[in-house]
């Protein structure tokens, strides 16, 4: 690639809100949760770059954020195939759709098989349809209000996403698991305390915006029943509280699948546990300390003219194999535990709670009652048990389906975009990408700052490291996330390449 000419950037912010207005299954849980306050909107939030001397394709890109769990491929060519009529000049192909990843809001998509169907509730598909509008509306909107901009960046710190995957002395780990055994021997993967800020101002040095990376999911509210944005949405209301209430904030989650807005070694005696809303609004509050923080470094180091580059990287990754022993023990695993639930369908005749058949009815009533009897005792989340019957039944079958889907087709193609603004680095995937994954694109990115959005552009599940897999544990297993290390370290390497080529200066 030759070496870029900068010119004037042009950006721009549009903003939808996505609150439901009727109760609505909240996502992020196996077992089913009913809202039943508003605690703060939902939003989605857009912001459009320019730079028209690049052209089309290396010139422009659109980076909107959504408090959601998940944002799924298809949702994306909805959103992208309306775009097309909203904007004509632009190509839908630069745009970058992330997730929060908070546990408070409704889903997109149908609801697990096994969860009882209130007429009362905002059924999923019409909340489907209210946010691929809103996703374009924000996007057209951002788009349409660009002008001459100036961009810088920094990185403030603080401590919020911590390693949720404990360690014992046989080599296990568990997510969530208990860290005052006397086989804990420490935590699988470390954590990252960056919390990256990239500012825009008008011409005229007017803020109009900020995009805000953190290293972990906005999650402190997952095990309750309210609509929320959780920290992100707290975050955003003390920094338009200090920056003016129009200043837009575009909220993205890091490579953080194996982190979580709490520290499991510490018992948190007598202070917020970060399971509920004292910990949330402490955290939220935390963030906007270190956004503010990095702003005047970043206003330091703002310029109109800073390059803008996209790319847009579709590497194909091999799928984590379920070998045929694997696939027949399932299935004997599979046939066992069927057999204990009451009217259970077969592997024979392929049931799955996931791929549409028969649901273990009996099994989710079992992990419900004994999820709702945690939920009244006096400790912290998490309240669901992820060696219950009924989630090993689900990962069972979802090695089943991995088998047959690997015979197909063994591998997944991936959708990543690499960015250049300025001296920063933008990249995005769509898995729970382990933390570690993170800090090697970190490592070796020549960019001065260098951010990565995971979750973006679809959903692939978690994406450990060979630790991790070793470790075994939820989050680590086959059934939840289709790549493993060895695709990990091509996602790497695809990254970096792209990084490498937009700051190569020939």
């Amino acid at each position: 690639m030759s070496k870029p000419t900068a010119e004037i950037i042009k950006a721009g912010w549009g903003t939808a809100d996505i609150t439901p207005k009727r109760p609505v299954d909240l996502y992020g849980q196996y077992y089913q949760r009913v809202s039943k306050a508003v605690r703060d909107p939902l939003s989605v939030t857009a912001l459009a770059l320019e730079q028209p001397s690049a052209g089309q394709r290396l010139g422009q890109a659109i980076l909107v954020s959504c408090d959601q769990a998940m944002v799924d491929r298809a949702l994306m060519e909805a959103v992208r195939e309306n775009l097309k009529k909203q904007i004509p000049d632009f190509d839908p192909s630069m745009l970058v759709v992330s997730a929060t990843h908070t546990h408070n809001a409704p889903g997109a998509h149908e609801p697990l098989p096994f969860w009882k169907r209130d007429p009362a509730l905002l059924p999923s598909a019409e909340f489907r349809a209210t946010l691929i509008g809103a996703i374009v509306f924000a996007a057209a909107q951002a788009w349409k209000s660009r002008a001459a901009a100036q961009i810088g960046a920094a990185a403030g710190l603080a401590s919020v996403g911590h390693c949720r995957r404990p360690v014992y002395q046989d080599g296990s780990s568990e997510m969530y698991g208990a860290t005052d055994r006397p086989d804990f021997v420490g935590m699988e993967g470390g954590e990252d305390d960056t919390v990256g800020v990239v500012g825009v101002w008008s011409a005229r040095g007017d803020l109009t915006g900020l995009l805000v990376n953190v290293v972990c999911p906005s999650q402190v509210m997952e095990a309750t029943y309210v609509v929320t944005a959780d920290m992100f949405g707290e975050m955003r209301r003390v920094l338009q509280e200090r920056c003016g209430k129009n200043v837009s904030v575009l909220c993205q989650v890091g490579a953080a699948g194996d982190q979580a807005p709490r520290d499991l070694t510490r018992p948190h005696r007598g202070g917020p546990t970060y399971w509920d809303e004292a910990g949330m609004v402490e955290l939220g509050r935390r963030l906007a300390d270190a956004a503010m923080q990095a702003l005047p470094r970043a206003e330091l180091s703002r310029q109109a003219s800073p390059v803008l580059r996209h790319l847009v990287l579709t590497p194909r990754l091999p799928l984590r194999m379920v070998s045929t022993e694997e696939y027949a023990q399932a299935v004997s695993e599979l046939g066992a535990l069927m057999a204990r639930e009451p009217g259970g369908a077969s592997p024979s005749a392929g049931g799955s709670a996931f791929v549409g058949g028969s649901s273990p009815v009996s099994a989710y009533a079992s992990f419900l009652a004994k999820t709702v009897e945690r939920e009244k005792l006096p400790v912290p989340g998490p309240y669901d048990d992820k060696n219950d019957d009924l989630v090993l039944i689900i990962n069972r079958e979802l090695m089943v389906e991995r088998f047959r889907k690997q015979r197909r087709d063994p591998e997944y193609t991936a959708e990543l975009h690499v960015l250049r603004l300025g001296d920063t680095a933008l990249s995005t995937s769509p898995f729970e990408l382990f933390l570690d994954y993170g800090l090697r694109i970190r490592a070796s990115s020549p960019a001065a700052l260098t951010l990565h959005a995971q979750l973006a552009c679809d959903e692939a599940g978690y994406l450990p490291t060979a630790r991790a897999v070793a470790g075994g544990g939820y989050g680590a297993l086959v059934a939840n996330g289709l790549i493993g290390p060895d695709g990990g370290q091509l996602l790497v390497q695809s990254i970096l390449e792209g990084i490498r080529r937009l700051f190569s200066p020939k």
